[in-house]
């Protein structure tokens, strides 16, 4: 049985490889832990806890509790800027890794089953929770430079949220986020996923594209933030007026439209500080 402790580390592709010919590795995740569409992933969540995740997601207990963990773990607070928590999931037949790749020109990142090369380096950076350890689902491929040292102190992080939950076999999982930026610390990038002309793979790209427009409104929401209000100080006034921000989140039409309500407020917020 491998230990998924041992994987929270870059492999090379023949390792990866070899990963994904271990039937007990494949079974692990895609058995009862990575759903084979959003949509699943979402609704396993929402019968698990008996409600759908909001799109702040504070109406699931385990995802509080896992904010609360990550602040109690992290030595350095900057770090936590580093996750997300997901719903599980995959677009993909199973039996083989998912791997992220940087294209560079085009400024974007595609997201599939991807070649593996046998002698080149794929850094884990999603992951499931399981007695044996964190079990990653996806990869990351070496046109995308992570910092060894917030690497390493994610990889530990997560091995510690793994070892401190009650239950292991949570429909929820954590991932790094790296996307569009040269350090974990720093505010994650807006992004969206959308499908490509090639079935492989889906493409990643900066924000709002223009011509998602065009995307079914309704898409599932399958990530969310990660940080704790344990991090902050709100007064009362202040708690209210967020109440308030999030009733009007849940009430847009659709995941685009959220996103383009939680976009503007923070582009105003940034604003306001230059």
């Amino acid at each position: 049985m491998f230990q998924g402790n041992t994987l929270l580390n870059p492999i090379t592709g023949v390792e990866l490889n070899s990963l994904f010919n271990n039937v007990d590795f494949v079974q692990s995740i895609y058995t009862t832990r990575v759903s084979p569409d959003p949509s699943l992933a979402v609704e396993r969540i929402a019968r698990f806890y008996g409600v759908k995740p909001s799109v702040s997601g504070d109406n699931v207990s385990d995802m509080i509790t896992i904010r609360e963990k990550l602040v109690e773990i992290a030595s350095d607070a900057s770090i936590l800027y580093a996750f997300a928590l997901t719903a599980p999931h995959t677009h993909w037949p199973v039996g083989k890794p998912v791997i992220y790749s940087f294209i560079s020109n085009k400024d974007c990142y595609h997201i599939g089953h991807l070649t593996i090369k046998e002698d080149c380096f794929y850094t884990p950076t999603s992951f499931v929770f399981s007695e044996d350890g964190p079990i990653p689902y996806e990869w990351a491929d070496e046109t995308i430079v992570i910092d060894k040292h917030e690497l390493q102190q994610c990889y530990e992080i997560v091995h510690a949220i793994n070892s401190n939950l009650l239950i292991k076999e949570l429909p929820i999982g954590i991932a790094i986020d790296f996307r569009f930026r040269n350090s974990l610390k720093k505010w994650p990038q807006r992004s969206l996923e959308f499908p490509s002309s090639n079935p492989s793979h889906s493409v990643i790209q900066r924000g709002l594209v223009e011509n998602n427009v065009n995307l079914n409104t309704s898409m599932e929401q399958v990530s969310w933030h990660a940080l704790s209000e344990l991090l902050y100080s709100f007064s009362e006034p202040e708690k209210l007026l967020l109440t308030e921000l999030s009733a009007l989140v849940e009430k847009a039409n659709g995941v685009i439209e959220k996103e383009a309500i939680i976009s503007n407020l923070v582009d105003a917020i940034l604003s306001e500080k230059e």
